[in-house]
């Protein structure tokens, strides 16, 4: 564990992307966070608020644009070889404009240095999202009615 808690320490940084803010890890941004969630979710579960406000296992990535997140995506290590992909939302004006790919792309490169597998599940009838983890070489391990489970192996 302890080598995990390393691995995820020294992935912190930020850079700045189409003259946004892009970035991990701010703990001002998890209120931003939150209500992008609850836009696009519904009310934000409390493991969730646990995971954002204390796992020390997390990888949290951010894009920001006039101190607001417009796109996020929250990875929690399950373990030193698998980290899993818990949740990712883009605000609604900017969906279709590459943000998703963007942060995706960002971070399964870097965090594809450090775990073997990245894991998801997403929503079995969102189709959009199942051809852009497809797209990124992530293939569905389980299924149900209601959902998809899909696994990245490096």
């Amino acid at each position: 564990m302890q080598k995990l808690l390393s691995v995820l320490a020294v992935i912190r940084s930020f850079r700045i992307v189409r003259n946004l803010v892009y970035k991990k890890n701010d703990k001002k941004d998890i209120v931003n966070i939150i209500n992008l969630h609850n836009r696009k979710f519904g009310q934000i579960d409390n493991l969730t608020k646990l995971y954002l406000y204390t796992h020390k296992n997390r990888s949290l990535y951010t894009i920001i644009k006039d101190d607001v997140c417009i796109a996020y995506a929250l990875y929690i290590a399950r373990d030193n070889n698998e980290i899993h992909l818990k949740g990712i939302a883009v605000e609604d004006n900017y969906l279709g404009k590459g943000f998703a790919k963007k942060i995706l792309s960002d971070s399964i490169s870097e965090l594809g240095n450090f775990f073997k597998i990245i894991s998801l599940n997403v929503v079995s009838d969102n189709t959009g999202a199942i051809s852009l983890y497809k797209s990124f070489g992530f293939v569905i391990e389980s299924e149900n009615e209601d959902e998809i489970s899909m696994i990245f192996k490096k």
